[in-house]
């Protein structure tokens, strides 16, 4: 079963190819090392994307636990 489908997802969206790390402090160490020469839109996206994706993690988590509601589908697999 696809563990991280929204940080996957993100990463086809660049274009690029990796190996799941075992722990987020591994997943953001590896997306750190990340380097765009000279596209800056880029690279300033590429940056906030693990923020947002775990700040959206953080809220469907939240609307699961404390206001009774489903996950929304999309999340299935990371919550």
């Amino acid at each position: 079963m696809n563990q991280n489908p929204i940080f996957e997802q993100c990463i086809q969206w660049f274009g690029l190819v990796w190996i799941i790390p075992s722990t987020l402090d591994g997943l953001f160490a590896w997306w750190n090392g990340v380097k765009f020469k000279k596209d800056k839109i880029a690279k300033v996206v590429w940056r906030m994307l693990p923020v947002i994706v775990c700040w959206f993690i953080w809220r469907q988590k939240n609307k699961v636990m404390f206001n009774n509601k489903p996950a929304e589908k999309e999340c299935w697999g990371v919550l």
